[in-house]
């Protein structure tokens, strides 16, 4: 009976003290400062290295992380620069509190390292840094964790090329192969697999991994043109024209014994198969004014043709300012005219005299020429034919004081860095004179005024017109200026493509506004004597740039552009043109009204647009032409 109530009571004491104790006892888990496996519900783990993230919520998996956690053992310092790593950031869920950790792990499980919100660094032991390594988390401290890129060198440079698809597995500690979830595909990159491949150059497509087997396919209008091995592609690829392909390259890494890797992968490239580029100059011998010319054949995109000319002696050169490298005196690019492509090249006053060497690239290897500047003579102006002019009125000096000059460098900065579009061809055919009349100046001749107080070399010509004359384009293109210049006087310039500008000064009306498009031939104002020569002499000053570079516009009409356009039969040859004798200006006497009006009054174009903005900081010379 004894032993009846005994057990009695201890059953009773079982059923009432034990769930007291279970509830005391998770309670005291609960509070506890370390997480445990009981009191975490979820571990967010955000690798540094590439911000792949996971959350952890099965408990075996929890497990893991507490274990490495509470076995942990602190230690003073590391055995490596932690500040050169990204380390991955692990998130405890506690009840309601985060508890943070940096996890810097290494493929060796002696060197795996442990840092709390209080910047205290413990040693994961072996054991439980293995089991870390062999979960995705780790993926990134392996030497091959990723799909390997490839690359296909493209001049200097070397084109990545991101594998579309495929398969990647790493070898962990436990010696099993795991997927790795290091991504590096195409679809993650925002640029394409696009290159360039010449037809007499190898195609070179090199793996940071080198594959066992490599297999080329090659599409040309979405038929198969090539299947095979890539050690076969350049002894048996060709095509002899410029063309667009789509390559599919497929790699294969073996599963061996030695390897910590394996896998395979697909390259989707776009290729533009190229032929080598063929060019002809028009002139290797040039004056100083003359346009060179470059034709390029089999040229896919001119845009990536290259044209840059240096001299030996590249100093005060006004005519191409603001380059930075002082050995390039001129760059520009090949653009499509008339179904050609075309680089102009124009020489200004200051390659006079010189030698300048001119170097294409952007196709398998650069292609150099050299071409002699004459000196300035004969019909370009000869050096000891410099006019003279004086005037008493104050003009001269309101037109070059420095604050004019000042005034106009700045107008001419901005016209000249007005480009609608480069590769853009407004001209047709031949360029014809805005106005018959002798050359009053010519280019390339000296100009010097008030006893020599200033003077330059005139860059454009001067047409002797007589008052209210019409003047007319010289050929199509857009109004990218139409205001009062210091000097100029009422000033149009006209955009003709490719670089390529006209401009008229000195003019009493104008009759276009910026953004007009002009065809050949029309009116645009009528002939004046603003600016400079207020009270000196009626003239047209005509000029014609080329970039930033001023070249004879006299040449321009009599040669066209070679490989765009002859000259109209009906344009003047030099045989037509009188020269005559450059007359003597003297001061005539001025007029109150000319007086009063004497000071240069300068005013933005009537259109207000875009166009006159500038897009570039510029330098110019202090004056081209008066």
């Amino acid at each position: 009976m004894n032993n009846s109530k005994t057990i009695f009571r201890i059953l009773a004491f079982i059923v009432l003290f034990i769930p007291t104790y279970l509830v005391i006892y998770n309670m005291s888990v609960i509070l506890q400062d370390k997480p445990t496996a009981e009191n975490t519900t979820k571990i967010t783990a955000v690798r540094g290295a590439d911000n792949y993230t996971k959350d952890y919520t099965d408990s075996n998996d929890i497990k893991v992380f507490v274990n490495a956690l509470n076995n942990a053992k602190s230690v003073k310092a590391s055995s490596r620069n932690l500040d050169d790593e990204k380390p991955i950031s692990l998130t405890f869920y506690k009840g309601g509190e985060e508890l943070k950790y940096e996890l810097y792990l290494s493929a060796k499980d002696t060197d795996c390292l442990l840092k709390n919100a209080d910047n205290e660094l413990m040693l994961l032991n072996a054991r439980d840094a293995d089991a870390l390594l062999n979960s995705p988390i780790s993926d990134t401290v392996y030497d091959h964790s990723q799909i390997p890129q490839a690359i296909i060198p493209q001049g200097q440079d070397n084109k990545t090329i991101y594998p579309s698809s495929g398969d990647w597995y790493l070898k962990k500690p436990s010696g099993n192969f795991y997927p790795s979830t290091v991504g590096n595909m195409l679809v993650e990159n925002a640029e394409t697999n696009s290159v360039r491949v010449f037809q007499n150059k190898p195609l070179n497509l090199q793996f940071a991994v080198q594959p066992d087997n490599i297999n080329v396919k090659v599409y040309s209008n979405k038929e198969v043109v090539f299947d095979d091995v890539y050690s076969n592609f350049d002894s048996n690829f060709y095509s002899d024209v410029n063309e667009s392909l789509q390559m599919v390259v497929t790699a294969e890494w073996l599963q061996n014994d030695t390897n910590d890797y394996y896998g395979s992968a697909e390259y989707d490239i776009d290729v533009s198969y190229e032929v080598p580029a063929i060019f002809a100059v028009s002139e290797t011998e040039a004056n100083p004014g003359d346009i060179v010319i470059f034709t390029g054949a089999n040229i896919t995109d001119g845009s990536s043709y290259t044209v840059d000319v240096s001299s030996p002696d590249s100093t005060n050169n006004t005519d191409s300012a603001g380059n930075t490298d002082a050995s390039i005196i001129y760059s520009t690019n090949f653009a499509a005219a008339d179904g050609k492509e075309i680089a102009l090249v124009p020489i200004g006053i200051d390659f006079a005299g010189k030698t300048i060497n001119v170097s294409i690239s952007g196709g398998d290897q650069p292609v150099n020429y050299q071409i002699n500047v004459a000196a300035l003579s004969g019909s370009t102006g000869a050096a000891g034919s410099a006019i003279s002019a004086r005037t008493d009125n104050g003009n001269v000096d309101n037109n070059l004081s420095d604050s004019a000059i000042k005034t106009k460098n700045d107008e001419y900065a901005k016209i000249l860095a007005v480009a609608d579009n480069f590769s853009s061809k407004y001209w047709d055919g031949s360029f014809i004179y805005p106005r018959e009349g002798k050359e009053w100046l010519i280019y390339g001749q000296k100009v010097s005024i008030n006893g020599n107080t200033y003077s330059y070399i005139n860059s454009a010509t001067n047409l002797d017109v007589n008052p209210k004359e019409p003047i007319l384009a010289s050929n199509a293109g857009k109004v990218i200026y139409a205001g009062t210049v210091p000097d100029d006087g009422n000033l149009i310039v006209i955009d003709h493509g490719m670089g390529v500008k006209s401009w008229y000064g000195h003019l009493a009306d104008m009759s276009v506004k910026v953004g007009d498009d002009i065809t050949k031939g029309q009116q645009i104002g009528t002939a004046g004597n603003t600016g400079l020569y207020t009270s000196i002499q009626y003239n047209l000053y005509f000029a014609v740039s080329v970039k930033d570079i001023f070249i004879n516009p006299i040449w321009l009409i009599k040669n066209g552009i070679a490989g765009t356009d002859l000259p109209d039969s009906a344009a003047p040859t030099s045989n037509d043109i009188n020269y005559g004798d450059i007359p003597s200006v003297a001061p005539e006497p001025e007029s109150e009204s000319q007086s009063a009006s004497a000071a240069p009054v300068v005013s933005a174009p009537s259109d207000t647009s875009g166009s006159q903005t500038a897009q570039t900081s510029q330098t110019v010379p202090a004056l081209s032409a008066p």
